[in-house]
């Protein structure tokens, strides 16, 4: 038996979606409202954010997860920031593996990002 799965959204989380279900024998129907490099994920001025400490400088999940509730004012689910703190740095690293560049351009790219407001760091 054939299946179709229908992902609304073009943005990482179905991109994310999209390739998982294909690699697991789905045929995908990937729907979006607009192009998909208008996707919020690429129209994000801040990127994606995860706990990666690419140049040794101590950072953790925990870290990003107390930075996040901090620049939150008490807006955030601290359960929900806790989940994604805790997986978002393997979700980074696979994605850099398996979708955007190759080794040595991924490895130049994620040192060189910036931090952003929230995110604790002496500069």
């Amino acid at each position: 038996m054939k299946h179709t799965l229908v992902i609304v959204g073009a943005g990482l989380a179905g991109l994310s979606a999209a390739l998982t279900a294909v690699k697991n024998g789905w045929t995908v129907k990937l729907v979006s409202s607009l192009a998909s490099e208008r996707a919020q994920s690429v129209m994000a001025e801040g990127g994606i954010n995860a706990a990666l400490n690419t140049k040794g400088e101590e950072d953790s999940p925990e870290q990003h997860y107390a930075d996040t509730l901090t620049a939150a004012c008490g807006l955030a689910d601290p359960n929900a920031v806790w989940g994604m703190m805790q997986a978002a740095p393997e979700l980074v690293r696979s994605f850099l593996e398996k979708i955007l560049a190759p080794k040595q351009e991924r490895t130049m790219n994620v040192q060189q990002k910036n931090r952003k407001r929230g995110q604790d760091v002496e500069l």
